[in-house]
This record gives structure tokens, C-alpha cells and sequence, in this order.
């Protein structure tokens, strides 16, 4: 430097230049104090160009660094790559003189664009490639187009440039940027660089001026919003995935017969391409920005790929259409771009363009349920498991999702009970009636709606029902199957009760593959037992009935009615079925014990209608109070796994008596007999009698015939 830095100052330079994102910047004003310019020293402009590569997966992503000038402000956001084929041109509007004017204070003239009525002070002619400013002719310096391989890409450079104020415009870019070019700028040389770490904290003159231009392709914004079926967002927890495809249209606006081709990112480095994988985020959304269009407008597809276990993933792909006038058109199809025909019938609502280039859609996916119920005996209260006496009606109720798109899924229920159940729903002892949730399914769903078939007993299973729906009816409701069965002579007695198990299969995939998921659920009924052992006079061990020695019992109910009952082994008895013929009575067996299955928690009574030998019958019907607690543990479990989710794993039932078996005690004590003296006297005893009564007759008769005489 040729002259003295007059007065020295830590706050001596601020910001004269700032190039911003997208326009370079205005002139910076001066130092306070008069500063002297070296104006022999050379300067040079180096513009590395920009656009818009990588479609963002967040929101529109910007360069947030003020571009001071230095090389310390490239773009880093790999959501752009340098552009090569952009062109610009450099003019110069003022000498070194103006620059040291104007950074001493002494020419307080604005360098700006624009004057105060908003009109263009620097105006450039396309046809004589020329330029004015203020209306005096400005001076072409030269002109430069973007180019370079690897760290050189998307750059030029005017070097060797003299002390002065210069005006730098794009005046045209590769024929994909569509939107308008990048602002015109002024530059200064040289420009204060302001005091940072970087220069140890002092302001300097920067006569090397670096500037990062950026240009946008025509793009679109599409936010995309997952649902399930109760309208919540999808989170962390419950993540969905997408791939992306594109199409550019052609010039008569067709698109090309090729196949779709995968949108890919781009690594930082420029030197990989994978395939975009879209994946939604806490609040269920994902955020498509910088959606590119050529020349004609692109067509997207977005085709979802995965979604969280239980949920059906929809694979109708979203079509869309970005324009070359930055909007984003809904409702497309691959082979009729300009319809109405989109067919994802996930979408809730009816997307349409909005102002601007953004587009929200929101996609539901559904995730189905499956429960399954006993009714409470005697009650109306739904359980996952009861009890009940043989041959006692037992109601079940189904309760199971119906998603929105069921017509264009697999979609069955199923019920198997085990072997010791009868369903009688397989005769026409059923309802079906759906409603908007598990608590209102009143409407009756008509014969037409839904298939209903029977399923043959195998093995340990009973015969079972099946039901498929053949409309959308019930879409987007729940159905409620509620029918009516008893237990056979096959029933478990206590143990594990009698299992009633239902699944719901569908599918896993709209549009996609035949896997499926399953749904299991089942309710238990158990029946109880109760014995007795018969004692003469106590009941001490010793006292029971003897081998050969027999009492005969009626079962009666609560009521004092007649239960009539089946003969399993000798003094073992169940309670029999209205389908068969049964016994009045039932006999002890050996020890005098007696065992009644098939029992629910009630009262009941055993009247004794024959006893053994000098002993009296019971006065009065000897009172059984059937009163058996269980605990049925489950294990809850609503993860879906490989091959479906299980409601509830049962893992055994406990009782509080040993085989839920109630147990009592009848004692019989001997009769009262008067004694007899002996058949000799008796006979004595009568002749004597009979001689009296002889002797007064003849006395009667022979008294009265004196008299006559």
C-alpha cells in the first residue's frame, strides 16, 4: 500500500458487501474513518453457479451463510450441486475514484439498483449487448460461462480487474432452470471484509471477491400427511416408507412409453446416486421440496413401500404433475395426465392445487382389530371368560374392524370352537350389524353384504362358521357378529375351560403381494363339579358306606325342579342335555361317594330317594352352594408379528378348590322300631280275649230267655 492508514480503530471496518442467498448484494458502506485504497492493486471476481439437485425430504433447503465474499462461504447444502452452462456478464459503472470516494465519505451518492420510485437504474439491452446506468453507458468487461469438472464445477472467473464498481448480471442458464435467472448485482473492488476469527479479528480489503449464485429448477412442494383409521398421525413409532418415480413430459405433452425412472440422491461428493427413500417423521409427515420439472412438466409417482406391522400398505401409487409455472397438479394417472383419475383410495379427501407450489395430501393407512367375548351368565356384561351348566345357552359376540378399501383386500373371520361347543349360529341363530365404533354396531347388516358358510369339525376342533363381505357396506366401521351356542357331552370339566377361538385374516398389501396378516383372539367357558360322600351316623373316616351299600339322590335346581342327569361311571353322573334322554335318579358308588359334572356356580339340591337298610331318608333335600373361584391368566399382546397378532396368549387357568370341584358331606342316621315280646304270648294273649268275649255273650242271651219262660 502506497499510503498510510491515517487513524487506527478496532471498530474501524464494518460489512461493506453482503451476498446474499439468492441476489449478491448491494454495495457496504465505508469504514467511519477516511481509509486509503491501493488502487494499482488487481482484483478478480469468481462466481461459482448453483442449482437445486436433490429433492429435500424436510423442508425448502437454503444456503443461510451470508456469502461475504470469501471462499469460506461455498455452498455446503447437498441439496445443490455447481451448475455449469450459466452465463454471465460484467460491467463496470465507476472508476477508483467513486470506490474512494465513496468509502471516505465524500460522495454520499447511493450505489443501488433500484431509485427511490422502484425503477431499474442499471438496464441491459439482450439485442446490442449493451447496458446504461443512470442512463450513462456502462462498460462491458467481459463475458464468462460456468464450467469445471469436480471442485471447479459450475465456475468462472473474471480476473484482473481495476479498482471500481461493477455490475454482475446472469443473462441465461441451461434450458433446465425455469424459474427467473439470479438477481443483478453490484460488486465493489475491493470490498471490506469484515473483522473475524479468520483474520484475527481485523477488518482488511478484500480485492478477491468470491459470490455463490443460486438457481432454482420449476419445482413443487408435496406434503404428505399418514393417518390411521381413527385420523391420528403417524409418529416414531409407527413409520412409514416411499419410493419416488418420475416421467418428463414431452413436448406435445405426452409422456414416454419407457419405464419409470427412480429419483436418487445425491451424495455430498457428487459421486453417487442412490435410490430416494422417503420416511415419515414424528409428525407423520413427509415434506417432498424442490420438485424439478423440465421444460414440459414432470409426472411423479409416489409408491409406498412399507408401513409399522398390522397396517395395510397401500401400493396404488399418488400420481402428480409438476409444471413449468412452479404449481403442483393433483389428481393424475400414468396414462391420463390430465384427468381426474387418480385411484389411491387411501387419500382422504380430494387434494387439489393450492396457491403456490405446495401441495398437502393425506394418506390413510389402517391397522385392523379383532375381539372376542363371552356374555356373563345371567348378565349382560362381556367377559373373556364364564361359566356355565351343561346344556345352558352360551352367547359370544365377535367384534372386528372393516377398513375403508375392504373391496379391494382379502377379508375373512373365522370361528372355530373346540370340541366340547356347539354353535347353533350355524343355523340361522346370529346377527350381524355393523356400526362407527365397537359400541354401536345397531345396524343390521343385510344378507346381501356378507357370505356365511360353515366349517366341518376336525380333530379337537367343533364345526365353526366362516363370514367374508361381499360390499363397502361396513367400510370404515365396525362389524359385530353376535350368536348363540351350548356345550355337547364333549365339554372339558374345569381343566383349561373350553376354548372358542376367532381370527381375522386380510390382506398385508393393496396392489401388492398375497401375504396376510392373522388375528387371534378367543374366549374360554368353563363347568364345574361337585361331589359328596355319604356317612353312616358321622362323618368320621370309617363311618362311609360299606362296599354293596347304595343311596339313591335327585339332582334338583335352584327351583326344586328335576334335573335329570347321565350316567358316566358308576357314581359319576353329568348333567344331561336337552337332546338326550336321561335319568331321574342317581346311586352312589363305591364308599358312598357321588359325583354330579357339568355345574355351574349356583345352588342346588339332592334329594335322597332310597337309603340303606335301618336308616331314615334324608327329612329334607340336602342343599349344594356351588361357589368355585378361577383366575384365567392371559398374556396381552398387541405386537404383530410374522404371522399375525395374538389379543390374548392364555397361559393357564388356576382354581381355588382342587379340579374346581366342590365338595360335601351327608350323614344318615338309623330309625326308630318298637320291640316285640315273642309270637307265644301274642297267641296267648288273643285266646284269652276271645274267651271273654264268648263267656259275656252266652250270659247276655241265657238271662233273657229265664225271663220269658
Amino acid at each position: 500500500m502506497k499510503r498510510k492508514i491515517q487513524k487506527t480503530l478496532a471498530w474501524l471496518l464494518m460489512l461493506a458487501l453482503v451476498v446474499t442467498v439468492l441476489p449478491f448484494g448491494a454495495l457496504a458502506a465505508a469504514p467511519e474513518d477516511k481509509t486509503i485504497i491501493d488502487t494499482t492493486k488487481p482484483g478478480s471476481i469468481t462466481v461459482t453457479k448453483y442449482q437445486t439437485v436433490n429433492i429435500s425430504t424436510g423442508s425448502t433447503p437454503t444456503h443461510t451463510g451470508n456469502a461475504t465474499g470469501t471462499t469460506n462461504d461455498a455452498v455446503t447444502d447437498t441439496s445443490y450441486k455447481p451448475l455449469n452452462g450459466a452465463t454471465f456478464k460484467l460491467f463496470k459503472i465507476a472508476d477508483a475514484d467513486a470506490v474512494e470516494k465513496y468509502y471516505n465519505g465524500m460522495d454520499n451518492a447511493a450505489y443501488t439498483l433500484k431509485d427511490a420510485a422502484n425503477n431499474d437504474r442499471f438496464v441491459y439491452d439482450s439485442d446490442t449487448d449493451t447496458a446504461t446506468f443512470d442512463g450513462q453507458p456502462a462498460t462491458l468487461i467481459d463475458t464468462k460461462t460456468t464450467a469445471g469438472t469436480d471442485v471447479n464445477a459450475g465456475k468462472c472467473t473474471f480476473p484482473g480487474l481495476s479498482v471500481g464498481i461493477y455490475v454482475l448480471k446472469e443473462v441465461t442458464a441451461p434450458d433446465q432452470i425455469t424459474t427467473p435467472l439470479a438477481e443483478t448485482c453490484l460488486i465493489s473492488i475491493p470490498m471490506v471484509n469484515t473483522a473475524t476469527s479468520s483474520n484475527n479479528g481485523n477488518a482488511e480489503w478484500m480485492y478477491d471477491v468470491y459470490v455463490y449464485p443460486k438457481n432454482h429448477e420449476s419445482t413443487g412442494t408435496l406434503e404428505l400427511t399418514k393417518w390411521d383409521q381413527n385420523d391420528l398421525a403417524f409418529n416414531n413409532s409407527r413409520i412409514a416408507t416411499f419410493e419416488l418415480y418420475k416421467k418428463e413430459f414431452q413436448a406435445d405433452g405426452s409422456l414416454p412409453t419407457g419405464d419409470w425412472t427412480p429419483v436418487t440422491s445425491t451424495s455430498s461428493d457428487g459421486t453417487t446416486e442412490t435410490l430416494l427413500t422417503l420416511t415419515t417423521g414424528d409428525d407423520g409427515k413427509i415434506i417432498l421440496a424442490n420438485l424439478p420439472a423440465n421444460l414440459y412438466g414432470t409426472q411423479y409417482k409416489l409408491v409406498e413401500v412399507s408401513a409399522p406391522n398390522g397396517f395395510i400398505v397401500n401400493k396404488t401409487p399418488l400420481y402428480f404433475k409438476v409444471t413449468t409455472d412452479n404449481k403442483i397438479t393433483w389428481n393424475l394417472t400414468e396414462n391420463d395426465p390430465t384427468g381426474l383419475n387418480n385411484e389411491n383410495t387411501g387419500v382422504v379427501g380430494t387434494p387439489t392445487e393450492e396457491t403456490g407450489p405446495k401441495l398437502s395430501v393425506t394418506l390413510r393407512n389402517e391397522q385392523l382389530s379383532l375381539t372376542k367375548h363371552v356374555q356373563k351368565n345371567g348378565g349382560t356384561e362381556w367377559k373373556t371368560d364364564e361359566q356355565y351348566r351343561l346344556d345352558d345357552e352360551i352367547t359370544y359376540r365377535l367384534i372386528a374392524y372393516v377398513p375403508r378399501n375392504v373391496t379391494e383386500i382379502a377379508y375373512e373371520i373365522k370361528d372355530l370352537p373346540q370340541i366340547g361347543i356347539t354353535d347353533s349360529a350355524l343355523s340361522t341363530d346370529y346377527t350381524v350389524t355393523y356400526g362407527a365404533t365397537k359400541d354401536s354396531c345397531t345396524t343390521p347388516l343385510t344378507g346381501d353384504g356378507y357370505t356365511w358358510s360353515t366349517i366341518d369339525a376336525t380333530g379337537t376342533n367343533g364345526q365353526g362358521f366362516k363370514l367374508t363381505l361381499n360390499d363397502n357396506t361396513a367400510a370404515g366401521s365396525f362389524i359385530q357378529i353376535i350368536y348363540k351356542a351350548h356345550f355337547n357331552d364333549k365339554a372339558v370339566i374345569a381343566g383349561d375351560g373350553n376354548v372358542n377361538t376367532a381370527t381375522l385374516t386380510y390382506s398385508k398389501f393393496i396392489g401388492g403381494s398375497d401375504d396376510k396378516y392373522t388375528i387371534t383372539d378367543e374366549a374360554r367357558v368353563y363347568t364345574y363339579q361337585y361331589q359328596i360322600t355319604k356317612y353312616k351316623d358321622s362323618a368320621t373316616a370309617g363311618n362311609e358306606l360299606a362296599t354293596g351299600e347304595t343311596v339313591s339322590f335327585q339332582l334338583l335346581d335352584k327351583n326344586k325342579n328335576l334335573i335329570d342327569v347321565i350316567k358316566i361311571s358308576d357314581g359319576v353322573y353329568r348333567v344331561a342335555l336337552s337332546t338326550e334322554t336321561g335319568l331321574e335318579t342317581m346311586t352312589t358308588g363305591d364308599q358312598g361317594k357321588l359325583q354330579i359334572q357339568g355345574l355351574e356356580n349356583e345352588t342346588y339340591y339332592l334329594k335322597e330317594t332310597k337309603t340303606i337298610d335301618n336308616y331314615n331318608l334324608l327329612s329334607k333335600p340336602f342343599e349344594i352352594k356351588l361357589d368355585v373361584t378361577r383366575n384365567t391368566n392371559w398374556t396381552p399382546d398387541g405386537v404383530y408379528k410374522a404371522d399375525g397378532q395374538v389379543v390374548k396368549t392364555y397361559d393357564k387357568t388356576t382354581f381355588d378348590v382342587t379340579n374346581a370341584m366342590g365338595t360335601g358331606t351327608i350323614v344318615n342316621k338309623k330309625g326308630f322300631v318298637l320291640p316285640q315280646t315273642g309270637s307265644m304270648g301274642y297267641l296267648l294273649f288273643c285266646a284269652v280275649g276271645i274267651v271273654l268275649i264268648a263267656g259275656g255273650t252266652m250270659l247276655i242271651f241265657g238271662g233273657r230267655k229265664k225271663k220269658i219262660r
